[in-house]
C-alpha cells in the first residue's frame, strides 16, 4: 500500500490570508450587486453601455450578472455567506473544531440554494425586482430547476416550503451545533449556548494567532533531560537503633520537680 500523506497544519498566517480574501470578495460582490445595471452587460443589452455604471467596473457587472442568473434574488445573500465563511476560516478550530472548513462551506451553500428555491415559490411577489434586473427566474437557474421543476412537481405548493424550511433547519443544526432537543427541554440553556456561539463568532482573530504563537514558542523550548534520583546510603543497624533514642532525648521537656524528670536525670548520670 502507498504511504499515507501527512496532513500539513494550516498556520494562523495562512488562515488570515484566506479569510481576508473571502471578506474582500464579499465586499466587492456587495458593491457589484447593489450597483448592477443590466445595460452594462452585453449579454443583456447589445450594444452595452459605453461607460460602465457599476462601481466595481466590468468585473462587478459581470460577477453580479452571473450570481443573479444562477441564484436569482438569493444571490444578494452570497456576500453574507462569503463573509461568514471568511470569519470561520480566520477563527480556525475555535468554532466547531470537529467540522472541517469544507463541510462548513458546504452547509452554507446548501442554505443558500434552499433560499433560492424558496424565492422561486414567491415569484409573484418579486416581479418588479425581476423586471428591473432582467431576471428570467426569481430563484435563478438553481431555484428554477430544483424548486420549480423538481420540488413543486413532487411536493406541491404547500409541501415545498415545508421541505425547504426543514433543510435550512437541518443545516443550521449541523453548522452551529444546536440540537433541537435542547430547545425543547430547556430553552434557557439553548439561548445561553446561542449567546456563547455568537460571542465566539464576534471574537477577534488575534486571540487564535496569539495562541498559535504561544504554542510555537512552547515547542521551541528544549526538553530537559530527566534527572537521576540520588542513591540512598545504606545505614547500619546500630545507627538505626541509636536514632530514635537521640530523638526521644531531644524531644523530652519536663519539669525538674516532677519524679519522672528526676528518674531520667538519674539514668543519664
Amino acid at each position: 500500500m502507498p504511504p499515507k500523506k501527512k496532513k500539513v497544519p494550516v498556520t494562523a498566517g495562512k488562515r488570515e490570508i484566506i479569510g481576508t480574501m473571502f471578506l474582500g470578495l464579499a465586499l466587492l460582490l456587495i458593491l457589484g450587486l447593489f450597483t448592477y445595471k443590466p445595460g452594462d452587460v452585453s449579454a443583456v443589452q447589445m450594444p452595452a453601455n459605453e461607460h460602465t455604471m457599476n462601481m466595481v467596473g466590468l468585473f462587478g457587472a459581470w460577477s453580479a450578472f452571473l450570481v443573479l442568473q444562477t441564484l436569482g434574488v438569493a444571490g444578494y445573500l452570497l456576500p453574507v455567506v462569503l463573509a461568514i465563511l471568511g470569519i470561520l476560516v480566520m477563527m480556525g478550530d475555535a468554532f466547531q473544531p470537529e467540522m472541517k472548513p469544507s463541510h462548513k462551506a458546504g452547509w452554507l451553500f446548501v442554505v443558500l440554494i434552499a433560499i433560492a428555491c424558496m424565492m422561486e415559490t414567491m415569484e409573484g411577489a418579486l416581479e418588479g425586482l425581476m423586471a428591473s434586473k432582467s431576471l428570467p427566474f426569481a430563484g435563478g437557474i438553481f431555484g428554477y430547476l430544483l424548486g420549480n421543476r423538481l420540488l413543486m412537481q413532487l411536493m406541491g405548493p404547500v409541501g415545498t416550503p415545508i421541505v425547504l424550511a426543514l433543510v435550512v433547519l437541518m443545516a443550521a443544526v449541523c453548522l452551529f451545533d444546536f440540537p433541537i432537543s435542547t430547545w425543547l427541554r430547556s430553552p434557557r440553556v439553548a439561548l445561553l449556548k446561542l449567546k456563547a456561539a455568537f460571542q465566539v463568532l464576534m471574537a477577534p482573530a488575534e486571540s487564535s494567532a496569539e495562541e498559535d504563537s504561544f504554542t510555537l514558542e512552547e515547542d521551541r523550548v528544549p526538553v530537559e533531560a530527566p534527572r537521576r534520583k540520588p542513591r540512598r546510603k545504606k545505614v547500619k543497624a546500630d545507627d538505626q537503633a541509636e536514632e530514635p533514642l537521640v530523638a526521644i532525648e531531644q524531644d523530652i521537656v519536663c519539669d525538674r520537680r516532677s519524679p519522672g524528670c528526676r528518674l531520667v536525670r538519674a539514668l543519664d548520670l
